[in-house]
């Protein structure tokens, strides 16, 4: 898998884009930049294209430092969240059975 693009490489293709308006011409120009057996996908250059048009970077947007989506306990639905507890409960009792012959020492 190849690595993710430069700041600089997503400026040119949304620049050859812009220039050209054809997917076939930037992908040409591509493979004679970077080798002829490199790719890249149509919906790259649109997107680096569009994200320069929208908002004037190619530059990835800020995120935040937490993710996105979590999940709790509470937030697990009907079946499941039985699952989860079964399961929770399970390892309560190896736990506690694995240890169960130090009680005498608290």
């Amino acid at each position: 898998m190849a690595g993710r693009l430069t700041v600089k490489e997503r400026a040119q293709i949304a620049a050859r884009y812009e220039v050209r308006n054809s997917v076939v011409a930037v992908q040409r120009w591509w493979r004679t930049v970077r080798g002829r057996n490199t790719t890249i996908r149509p919906e790259t250059i649109k997107s680096c294209h569009s994200k320069l048009l929208t908002t004037g970077s190619v530059t990835d947007a800020q995120r935040s430092d937490h993710p996105s989506t979590s999940r709790s306990v509470d937030s697990i639905p009907g079946r499941l969240r039985k699952l989860v507890d079964a399961a929770g409960a399970y390892v309560d009792f190896k736990v506690m059975h694995q240890y169960s012959h130090l009680k005498r020492y608290m």
